[in-house]
C-alpha cells in the first residue's frame, strides 16, 4: 500500500510543561510522547525509506512568543514523490494485491442484542421527551417537523407527541421505521403512552410544578397591580377636578362679594 498522502498528528512533548497540572503523558492510553526533535527524525527516516516528502507543521501556539516550544499538537504532512523510484516502495507494490477480498466482519455487538437495544431505545425515547417537556413548560418548544403537535397537560403530567420523539435521529438510527418504533414502546411500561398510543406521559416534577405555579401568580400579581394603580390614578384625577372645580366657585363668589 503505497498512498498519494498521509497525515500523521502527534502530542508535542516539549509543550507538555505549559498544560495547567498535567503530569505524565496527556491521556492514560498514551505509551509515549515525542519531543519535536524526536518526531522530526523519525518523519525524515520514513519519508527516505518511502520515497516521500514530508513538510512538519502543527496547531495550536503558546501565548508566551518568548517559550520556543513549538506546536502543542505536531503534525507531519507525508506526499508520495512519484518520480522516485525506491525499493521499498516496489518490493511493497509487487507483494499487495490489487484487488482486496473480505476477510470477515463484525457487527457492533451490544445492538445485536434485542434486550440492550430495546433498553437504549427506552433511554433515548424518556431523554427526548424529557427534553420537549422542558422546553415547552419554559414557552420555547418549536415544532421540529411538520406532522409533530404540540405537547399537552394531562393532570400532573405533560403529553410529548410519539411523532416529535421520532423526530430525534438517535431513535430513528436505532429503529430504522416508524412502524417499528411504535411497536417497540408499546407494551414496554418504563414508557408509559396515553390510551390512544399517540403520545409519551412525562411526569412533571414538583419543583417545576411549583416554578409553573410561582410564574402564574407572578402574572396574577402584576395584573392586580396594574388594576389598582390605574383605579388610584383615576380617583386621584376626579378628586382633583372636583377641587379645582370648588377653587374657582369660590373665588368667583368672593370677586362678586367684593
Amino acid at each position: 500500500m503505497a498512498p498519494s498522502a498521509v497525515i500523521v498528528s502527534t502530542p508535542n512533548a516539549d509543550f507538555n510543561p505549559l498544560l495547567p497540572g498535567l503530569v505524565g503523558f496527556r491521556h492514560p492510553d498514551h505509551k509515549f510522547e515525542w519531543s519535536r526533535k524526536q518526531f522530526q527524525l523519525w518523519a525524515l527516516r520514513l519519508s527516505e525509506l518511502f520515497g516521500y516528502s514530508v513538510i512538519l507543521t502543527g496547531v495550536g501556539t503558546s501565548a508566551d512568543t518568548h517559550m520556543n516550544v513549538g506546536f502543542c499538537s505536531q503534525i507531519a504532512v507525508f506526499n508520495r514523490n512519484p518520480s522516485q523510484h525506491n525499493p521499498a516502495n516496489q518490493c511493497s507494490s509487487r507483494g499487495e494485491p490489487t484487488v482486496y477480498r473480505l476477510l470477515y466482519s463484525v457487527v457492533y455487538p451490544s445492538l445485536s442484542d434485542n434486550n440492550i437495544l430495546q433498553k437504549m431505545l427506552v433511554n433515548e425515547v424518556l431523554c427526548r421527551a424529557e427534553q420537549v417537556k422542558v422546553s415547552w413548560l419554559s414557552g420555547e418548544w418549536v415544532a421540529k417537523t411538520a406532522w409533530a403537535s404540540e405537547p399537552y397537560r394531562q393532570g400532573s403530567a405533560v403529553c410529548v407527541s410519539l411523532l416529535d420523539v421520532w423526530a430525534c435521529p438517535r431513535v430513528r438510527s436505532l429503529c430504522g421505521t416508524l412502524r417499528r418504533f411504535t411497536e417497540a414502546l408499546v407494551g414496554d411500561v418504563r414508557v408509559p403512552l396515553t390510551p390512544d398510543r399517540q403520545a409519551v406521559i412525562v411526569p412533571v416534577e414538583e419543583e417545576e410544578q411549583e416554578e409553573e405555579e410561582l410564574e402564574e401568580d407572578d402574572e396574577d400579581m402584576a395584573g392586580a397591580e396594574t388594576r389598582c394603580t390605574t383605579a388610584v390614578t383615576t380617583e386621584d384625577w376626579e378628586a382633583e377636578i372636583s377641587h379645582s372645580s370648588d377653587s374657582s366657585l369660590t373665588a368667583h363668589h368672593a370677586s362678586k362679594h367684593d
